[in-house]
């Protein structure tokens, strides 16, 4: 019997006898079915918010070999003080604002309004900030106590994408 490199995966080799063989499937068709059902399975995680409150309504996360699945969605207790941050990410990004694919949205319920993102990344490599606004607004920089629109209690914001970990 022989196993393969990466999971170490137990296969027949050649000079195995047949009467063996059937095992030998049987139990590299287990291996497979073990390793594929363990990928990609979600966990919740508990995020940090930095110069906000918010209640955690949905923390999760899937990992599969170096790339990391991330969802939040999060209700603010409070107006928002400086530059947003959310903190204690499940698994660290690999690079600060290169081979991310998060987004965020921003629900305002007391003016109806709602903004996406045009660039979330890692500050710190475990960290992400929020960046513009694709509504047209001149809301450009950094999303903070007046940006993309001030911020009070009971706004929404979801985080959802992946990045490079």
């Amino acid at each position: 019997m022989g196993t393969t490199a990466n999971y170490s995966w137990p296969y027949p080799e050649s000079s195995d006898y047949v009467a063996d063989g059937a095992t030998a499937i049987e139990n590299l068709a287990d291996a497979i079915d073990t390793t594929v059902d363990g990928l990609g399975s979600w966990s919740n995680f508990t995020p940090s918010y930095v110069n906000f409150s918010a209640t955690t309504l949905q923390a999760r996360y899937a990992e599969i070999n170096n790339v990391t699945f991330i969802e939040i969605l999060a209700e603010l207790t409070s107006s928002v003080s400086a530059t947003m941050f959310i903190d204690n990410m499940p698994v660290n990004a690999a690079v600060s604002s290169q081979e991310t694919n998060l987004y965020a949205i921003a629900t305002d319920l007391t003016g109806s309004l709602a903004h996406q993102s045009m660039k979330v990344d890692f500050s710190g490599f475990g960290a992400i900030r929020f960046y513009g606004s694709v509504d047209g607004s001149s809301s450009n920089g950094s999303w903070q106590s007046s940006r993309p629109f001030g911020w009070a209690s009971g706004d929404y914001l979801r985080v959802r994408g992946f990045y490079r970990s």
